[in-house]
């Protein structure tokens, strides 16, 4: 009799084990498993209420963790890498970019100074008015495609959730709102085909877009971006370092 009992406790035990572990990993889909940091608690519990060696039940758990994480595609790998550092990467992005801006300013009120040797004397003031506007368009511009770089990191995460590109406003609806809060934004869209377009304020110039093109890799793990805009080529400076390609007829793409 003692024996039954002692069989149907062990039982009770055994499944009680293997259900705690089942609830702890169903709760931590998704997320970046760590056996010391979310098991150890639950590890600790069933050392106090089983008879198993407190080391058996952690090589259980570590096991069963190992063989969760080895069945995860390399999508649903990505995903979580950009779940968990999709903050720190776009600030990353965001301060390289910043970077870059001060570097090409510097580079372009060094070089863009009005040679005198080839001036025409007639009208003085005309150039270096010019040369202004442009400084003053490529600043403002820079700002845009910094504001859209951020953007584009929650493209790639609704990509890896859906397994397609957003291709409406309300997709991301919260993230478009602010987008447009910019004072040299008029208006955010997000096409059919994927693509981030931005309508530019009057400060650049009647009817001035820029346009992020999305496109994926063979193997869907990559988002390759080509950045568009019909402001005039002066404005984007040398071909190697220009924000964005000339493209004429973008409103018609």
């Amino acid at each position: 009799m003692i024996g039954k009992k002692a069989s149907k406790k062990d039982q009770i035990l055994k499944m009680l084990t293997k259900r705690v572990l089942d609830l702890d990993l169903k709760r931590s889909l998704g997320e970046d498993i760590d056996l010391q940091e979310i098991a150890l608690d639950h590890i600790n519990a069933l050392d106090e209420i089983t008879s198993i060696d407190k080391s058996e039940i952690e090589k259980i758990a570590d096991q069963i963790i190992k063989e969760y994480q080895e069945k995860q595609t390399p999508k649903q790998k990505l995903y979580q890498f950009f779940k968990k550092y999709s903050r720190e990467l776009v600030i990353f992005l965001i301060a390289s970019l910043l970077v870059l801006v001060i570097f090409l300013s510097f580079l372009l009120f060094r070089f863009s100074e009005p040679n005198n040797t080839s001036q025409n004397f007639d009208s003085p003031l005309t150039q270096p008015s010019e040369t202004n506007r442009i400084f003053y368009v490529r600043s403002m511009l820079a700002q845009v495609v910094s504001q859209m770089t951020g953007v584009k990191m929650y493209f790639a995460e609704f990509y890896m959730a859906a397994g397609k590109m957003p291709n409406k406003f309300e997709d991301l609806k919260d993230i478009m709102l602010d987008l447009q809060d910019s004072p040299l934004i008029e208006k955010a869209d997000i096409t059919k085909s994927g693509e981030l377009v931005v309508f530019l304020s009057d400060d650049f110039g009647e009817g001035k877009v820029v346009k992020l093109k999305s496109s994926t890799s063979r193997s869907g793990m990559n988002v390759k971006w080509v950045c568009e805009t019909n402001l005039e080529k002066k404005f984007l400076g040398v071909s190697q370092a220009a924000f964005c390609t000339y493209n004429e007829d973008i409103l018609s793409d």
